[in-house]
């Protein structure tokens, strides 16, 4: 399972997730995405594909998306292709930092 979540979400006003208003459902998910799923990794290309059987986003399901990961110190950074977007093409940055 993967969830990519910004930190600048603003808390709801509600502290019950069943009471969130329309707008603070769009904001949060418009600042966030999750899914599950398998993958496999093929060392050689330094490439995991994630195959998901499920999303936030419902699209994804069933696809297989690359995933592009290295080494950098004690860091383990991972990118995603380029991804058309408004503006021209994004590409997404993970960071997992292990403990010193």
């Amino acid at each position: 399972m993967a969830a990519v979540i910004t930190p600048d979400i603003p808390p709801f006003a509600s502290e019950s997730m069943s009471e969130m208003t329309p707008d603070e459902a769009l904001g949060a998910l418009s600042h966030s995405v999750g899914y599950f799923g398998s993958y496999a990794v093929d060392q050689a290309t330094a490439t995991a594909s994630h195959r998901i059987e499920g999303s936030v986003f419902p699209n994804w399901a069933g696809k297989t998306h690359p995933r592009f990961f290295r080494l950098d110190g004690d860091d383990l950074v991972i990118t995603t292709p380029p991804r058309p977007a408004p503006g021209g093409n994004v590409v997404h940055t993970l960071r997992w930092r292990r403990p010193t």
